[in-house]
C-alpha cells in the first residue's frame, strides 16, 4: 500500500475510488482461490522450483 504509484490521488472522483477498492477486494478473492487450488494440489502456483518438485518441500 505504501507504493505512491498505485496509491489514488486526494482529488479522485469517488466512483474511481470504489472502482479500486472493488478491483482490490476482487484481488483479495482470486489470491484466496489461488490458495486453496495450491493446498488443494500440493503445490505454490507462483514459485517454479515448488511447483517443478512439491516432493521436495521442507513442509
Amino acid at each position: 500500500m505504501k507504493n505512491p504509484k498505485s496509491a489514488p490521488t486526494k482529488s479522485a472522483p469517488r466512483p474511481l475510488k470504489a472502482g479500486i477498492a472493488k478491483q482490490y477486494l476482487d484481488l483479495q478473492e482470486l489470491r484466496a482461490e489461488v490458495r486453496r487450488a495450491e493446498i488443494r494440489f500440493g503445490i505454490r502456483m507462483h514459485s517454479p522450483k515448488g511447483a517443478m518438485r512439491p516432493e521436495q518441500r521442507s513442509h
